[in-house]
């Protein structure tokens, strides 16, 4: 009488484990098939600011390798930052270069990391730090197949910059022309 019980309570542990396990599993297949399946993705990285400190004249590049120059590209910036950031927007000067060095475009944009009327941050994250994507450009398209170079430069007319820990770019390929 005592071996069956033991069985049978053995195998609910073992049942309610499953069922525990399964849906997890389950949830993680289809994220990485979602994921897998429908990105566009070509690119996507951060540069770590030592200190989490922007000086003016620091430079932050990133290089990028472009096989199809049919398809036009949308471009990301990406900032972390906090609180410690003392302004509401950030001014970034981006250029594109080939790699001889040529420089191809260069376009000076300006990103909200905090609203204007309500001091509240942009973007998600853990405690005060927050990750805030925005659009740079849309159907970019590159001349030729090969390495580029794209170079980011605050410009904020601050010698250095407090509260951006990283800063970096997202390029995705789009479907639709």
């Amino acid at each position: 009488m005592i071996k069956p019980l033991i069985k049978t309570i053995s195998q609910n542990k073992s049942m309610r484990l499953k069922m525990k396990v399964r849906p997890i599993f389950t949830s993680i297949t289809i994220a990485f098939l979602l994921y897998s399946c429908g990105s566009n993705k070509v690119y996507d990285t951060m540069v770590d600011l030592e200190d989490n400190e922007w000086p003016e004249n620091k430079e932050l590049s990133y290089t990028v390798d472009i096989t199809d120059i049919a398809s036009p590209y949308t471009i990301y910036y990406t900032a972390r930052y906090n609180n410690d950031y003392p302004y509401y927007n950030l001014y970034i000067t981006r250029f594109i270069c080939d790699s001889a060095g040529k420089m191809l475009t260069k376009k000076l944009q300006n990103m909200d990391l905090f609203d204007s009327k309500t001091g509240m941050p942009y973007g998600g994250g853990i405690g005060s730090w927050k990750d805030f994507t925005i659009l740079s450009e849309q159907k970019y398209k590159f001349p030729y197949k090969g390495k580029y170079i794209i170079k980011a430069r605050q410009y904020m007319r601050q010698d250095t910059l407090k509260g951006i820990a990283a800063f970096g770019y997202k390029i995705e390929k789009n479907t639709a022309h």
